[in-house]
């Protein structure tokens, strides 16, 4: 009885261990290399697991393709409430929630975005409710305690600003808009978080932003 004991308590905690370690390599290698890509072998390889065993816990690729985005959603998700919980003003919190962006930008690459939106609709349309649903949540919250810090103009329409806000980050990985042999992802975000930032401030938010712009 205590051997059996033992033997299940390790599996307890060797099974998430493993599973982890399978999405977050895999997660790596779809960011850079494309979802469509990357084969269940390759993951195999690069993870030192067999690909029998990873089958054991993901029923198939697309499966695994859903886990790494719901790891990775989780994530965003964490550091967004970190930011929040460290009760910034307004303007500074809209400045370190786009420091989080921009890490998670700098760590993925567009092609894989288009094949995830192309080969997999499913899944990147779950994917990208979720994200809308984060993301929407964030910026009318932020705008809501803009407005009552008197940062931002009080007659802003939080639920058309939020959804523009929606549709500009989504934009932003677009080449046909902005081609990456011509236009970096710092430059982009960091154009469009000032403009965005400056539509909406008042006079006092002006002066928190102008002493925010000059420290990047």
């Amino acid at each position: 009885m205590e051997t059996f004991f033992v033997s299940k308590v390790s599996i307890t905690i060797f099974v998430p261990d493993m599973e982890n370690k399978i999405i977050e390599r895999a997660l790596d290698l779809f960011l850079n290399l494309g979802f469509k890509n990357v084969t269940m072998d390759e993951i195999a390889k690069e993870t030192g697991i067999s690909k029998k065993t990873i089958y054991q816990f993901f029923e198939n690729k697309n499966t695994l393709i859903l886990a790494c985005l719901n790891s990775m959603t989780l994530e965003i998700n964490k550091n967004i409430s970190f930011v929040k919980e460290k009760n910034y003003n307004a303007v500074v919190e809209q400045m370190e929630v786009k420091k989080l962006i921009m890490r998670q930008l700098k760590s993925e690459k567009t092609s894989p975005h288009y094949q995830l939106q192309k080969y997999y609709p499913k899944i990147y349309a779950n994917v990208r409710s979720r994200h809308k649903e984060i993301m929407s949540t964030c910026v009318a919250d932020n705008l809501a305690k803009g407005i009552k810090e008197g940062l931002y103009r009080k007659e802003i329409n939080i639920d058309i600003v939020t959804k523009i806000h929606f549709i500009c980050a989504i934009e932003i990985k677009n080449e046909d808009h902005f081609p990456p042999e011509k236009y970096s992802v710092l430059e982009i975000m960091n154009t469009y978080t000032e403009n965005f930032l400056r539509s909406m401030v008042t006079t006092k938010g002006l002066e928190i932003l102008e002493q925010q712009l000059k420290q990047q």
